[in-house]
């Protein structure tokens, strides 16, 4: 990407738009009816294109409900350990998802090896 004047500018204003949405969403957030919360990013999903909306092959997503309640469950480990999921960081979260570590116990789980002891 070649910086310049126009480019430089185009960024601030994308930055600048964006600190906005994030005021916005922390003020929805803080709305203790869930029904609120929940509309506010049903809303705002419309908005996204779909390649915003990080996934991996052969990976389903969660309902909402399912997100629910994962989210409910306390992080068992790390930082955030004893934390409801839904109260951690997404940053840590997507930290953690883009380990090294954690790709490769996906890919072992997905062999086929694994798969028929996981069906015994």
């Amino acid at each position: 990407m070649t910086i310049d004047s126009e480019t430089i500018s185009l960024r601030n204003k994308a930055r600048n738009e964006a600190a906005t949405i994030g005021e916005l969403i922390e003020e929805a957030a803080s709305h203790t009816e869930s029904v609120a919360v929940d509309a506010f990013w049903d809303e705002l999903r419309k908005f996204l294109p779909i390649k915003a909306i990080p996934t991996l092959p052969g990976l389903t997503a969660m309902s909402d409900s399912e997100s629910r309640e994962f989210g409910s469950r306390l992080m068992e480990f790390g930082k955030f350990a004893g934390t409801r999921i839904n109260e951690t960081p997404l940053e840590y979260l997507e930290w953690l998802a883009d380990l090294p570590l954690a790709r490769e116990f996906r890919r072992y789980l997905a062999s086929r090896r694994i798969r028929s002891e996981l069906e015994d």
